[in-house]
């Protein structure tokens, strides 16, 4: 009988969770990618982070930079509420690919909860 590996972890991160890490320690998250899955962060969430210069940071840490759905864009640029633009299309594209969404901010976590991402 062999053994399978458990399946990866598809995750997203919000900008809150992205700048702690690049903050305090980058190298972190070439860990998180290679042994817990692959880790998306949406092109919105990269460009409101004044600590990267070049998204090729990013790429060269493992992280996989998607461009949401222009129907997520449409629905997170008309909602309101306690989430920003970008954290309404984190919601949305962690929803819509099935990946977890990881945040440290209560709303943010509140809102993925109830939806299930």
């Amino acid at each position: 009988m062999t053994r399978r590996p458990p399946p990866r972890k598809l995750m997203i991160m919000d900008a809150c969770v992205l700048i702690d890490f690049i903050k305090t320690e980058r190298a972190v998250l070439e860990l998180v990618v290679k042994h817990v899955g692959p880790l998306h962060v949406t092109s919105p969430v990269v460009d409101e982070v004044n600590e990267i210069d070049d998204e090729n940071e990013l790429v060269a840490l493992g992280l996989i930079i998607i461009e949401p759905e222009i129907e997520d864009a449409y629905a997170a640029g008309g909602r309101s509420g306690p989430l920003s633009f970008e954290d309404w299309l984190c919601l949305l594209t962690a929803k819509r690919h099935g990946f977890t969404c990881v945040t440290n901010d209560k709303n943010l976590r509140k809102l993925c909860t109830a939806v299930g991402a």
